[in-house]
């Protein structure tokens, strides 16, 4: 998909096989079902859902945009670059993996609102490092970050647990504020 792609419509689009996006597109109904999406300075405007698959190469969710993770089966962030600007929406079982030596940067919203976890599980190591919030509203069980095969994480700016509890990794590095509710 080339840049300017728009993906709209009254119908439901399905991303299941493996697809390259180049450049910046509009999407208000589209999903990724599964797949490796190769993204070459891809940039999400507007809403998109992923319910599996791999997001590989460098990715942004631009400001005023929103990626909604949902559902029971894995996501993947690898090989690459990925910047959230806008809001992510972390929802369902599905455990979300940065991986591959993959550099994962949030300056926007990442709202947890269920009880999974984040971590690595293919080396090289990857980096997670929030500069905006990165929230638990959802979910009376834990959110666990854990380090895997090398996952490292970084607080520069906002964690709140609204509800549940935000099991932090040991070794992480906090520069940020803990504020909430519930637990960490």
């Amino acid at each position: 998909f080339n840049a300017g792609s728009v993906f709209t419509g009254a119908g439901a689009i399905e991303i299941l096989n493996t697809s390259a996006f180049n450049g910046g597109f509009t999407a208000s109904n589209l999903t990724i079902l599964g797949g490796t999406q190769t993204g070459t300075d891809a940039v999400l405007n507007g809403t998109m859902a992923m319910s599996d698959g791999t997001l590989a190469g460098s990715w942004k969710v631009a400001s005023g945009a929103t990626l909604n993770l949902i559902g029971g089966s894995g996501k993947n962030f690898s090989g690459g670059a990925f910047t959230n600007e806008g809001t992510i929406n972390w929802s369902g079982a599905g455990n979300t993996f940065i991986n591959a030596g993959s550099t994962t940067v949030n300056k926007g919203l990442f709202d947890i609102t269920s009880d999974a976890l984040l971590s690595s599980t293919v080396g090289p190591a990857s980096t997670f490092t929030n500069e905006g919030t990165f929230r638990k509203s959802g979910g009376a069980g834990v959110t666990t970050i854990s380090p895997g095969v090398g996952l490292t994480f970084v607080n520069n700016g906002t964690m709140e647990a609204l509800s549940g509890t935000i099991r932090v990794p040991n070794g992480w590095t906090n520069n940020g504020t803990l504020a909430g509710t519930a637990n960490f």
